[in-house]
């Protein structure tokens, strides 16, 4: 009796422990590139590149240590085979699929290649929704089609250890690179940010909420409560976006939720508007004035992410600041890569827009895209 009471006390002290261990770690790529793999070792093939400061999450260690697995890097996808899937309703303007069988397959994906590569990354329950990446895919050697579909968040790429610096291995808190933000994300972060990616987003709304809440006194942590209180800001828009009503003038007006109040942190939280003064120290910026009385010509500087919603269709970026402070929404002009920048610092050109449905802060459309080193 005295002995099954001790276990049931170990077990709920062990069981906590062991889920916060398994919280992915921020590091930063400390060697000028390095390849990223599919399983842990070079045996497995190259899926991509990191370069130098570049931000990666790690799980833990693999292969004896040699190894480190990694949350998917930005920019990371997958495939699965068509005849496993069906289509599912759209989602926040993206195409979905969800597996009919048991056990399906996602195999990895690799920049450059428009075909699966061999190694199986994960096997998933039917029933699970996928994020299509794009259009279908009739591969000849496999003579079957494939979607390229987003990374699933159990999914893991690898890296070798000796592309980390030695001070953070897993469980400790990363050295920051120059220009680098350092904050280190509580476990409620990766289930808010997960809850948003699938469309949750009164649950990512609340668990963000929490996360600035638990942040707001003088012993909270300042740059996190930042970060959460953009991505509060984010998700009211994506709400916004995913209302629209359309008067009988025509066009489309953007219209918040019925009961969700416009999202206004203290005005020294808010996101500065571009300026020669908000440019970081040794970066230029130019502006002119185009024929557009709407838009004016300029560029903003900061660190590129991927946004939770669309601007006229098209896919939205955020700058943001070292400190995590929301900069500029940018989408990208025809012919222009930034997917290629994410969760690196760069300097955007573009034409500034005033635009209505846009709130909190100000929007670009990129016209090129430079890489600060």
């Amino acid at each position: 009796m005295v002995r099954n009471a001790i276990h049931l006390v170990l077990l709920s002290v062990l069981v906590p422990m062991s889920a916060y261990a398994q919280q992915p770690t921020p590091a930063f790529i400390s060697v000028k590139e390095v390849e990223i793999r599919s399983g842990a070792s070079d045996k497995f093939p190259a899926t991509g590149k990191l370069l130098q400061n570049d931000r990666v999450l790690i799980k833990r260690e693999a292969n004896s240590g040699q190894s480190l697995e990694i949350v998917p890097p930005s920019g990371s996808f997958s495939w699965v085979r068509e005849k496993h899937v069906q289509s599912g309703p759209p989602e926040n303007g993206r195409e979905t699929l969800v597996t009919t069988v048991d056990e399906t397959e996602l195999r990895a994906g690799a920049d450059g290649k428009t075909e699966p590569l061999p190694h199986v990354t994960i096997k998933v329950k039917k029933g699970t929704k996928l994020i299509a990446r794009g259009p279908k895919v009739n591969v000849a050697i496999e003579r079957e089609a494939w979607w390229p579909v987003e990374c699933l968040p159990d999914e893991s790429r690898f890296i070798p250890a000796s592309a980390i610096q030695k001070s953070t291995a897993p469980g400790s808190l990363p050295t920051l690179p120059p220009g680098g933000n350092g904050t280190k994300e509580p476990p409620q972060w990766s289930l808010a940010d997960r809850a948003q990616r699938e469309g949750r987003l009164d649950d990512a709304e609340r668990l963000f909420l929490d996360i600035v809440r638990e942040n707001a006194g003088t012993n909270g942590d300042f740059e996190l409560s930042l970060r959460a209180q953009n991505r509060v800001r984010e998700i009211r828009m994506q709400r916004r976006v995913n209302l629209t009503s359309r008067p009988s003038g025509g066009g489309s007006t953007l219209i918040p939720p019925t009961g969700v109040p416009a999202f206004t942190p203290p005005s020294d939280l808010l996101p500065p508007r571009p300026s020669l003064q908000a440019s970081p120290t040794g970066m230029s910026r130019t502006t002119t004035s185009p024929a557009n009385a709407n838009a004016r010509n300029s560029s903003a500087a900061g660190w590129l992410r991927r946004s939770g919603f669309q601007i006229d269709g098209k896919q939205t970026y955020a700058l943001e600041s070292n400190n995590g402070q929301l900069r500029v929404y940018v989408t990208a002009a025809p012919g222009v890569d930034l997917e290629s920048h994410l969760n690196r610092p760069v300097e955007v050109f573009g034409s500034f827009e005033i635009r209505g449905d846009v709130r909190g802060a100000e929007y670009m459309r990129a016209s090129r895209v430079m890489p600060i080193r």
